[in-house]
């Protein structure tokens, strides 16, 4: 979904888990790093990201999302080393 979102918004390509073989992934790297559009479109998605709040923002939207679902029993540890 993410990857979809990501093409759509021209700041990407996605291939399917089928269609991944040694030089499709090559074709769509080179495509990436060469044509300026992906780099330009990129830029105004990180852009738009940091002004939403970035990162952080997201990750307190899923925790507020999730208690309000109420799937969240306990806190998910923000120290990595610390998640199971």
């Amino acid at each position: 979904m993410i990857a979809r979102r990501v093409a759509g918004l021209g700041a990407g390509l996605s291939l399917r888990t089928q269609d991944v073989a040694k030089g499709s992934v090559r074709a769509l790297a080179r495509r990436l790093l060469h044509e300026p559009a992906f780099r330009a479109a990129a830029t105004t998605l990180k852009t738009a990201q940091h002004d939403a709040g970035g990162y952080r923002r997201a990750a307190d939207e899923l925790v507020r999302y999730a208690h309000t679902a109420g799937s969240v029993h306990r806190p998910v540890p923000t120290d990595p080393s610390q998640r199971g």
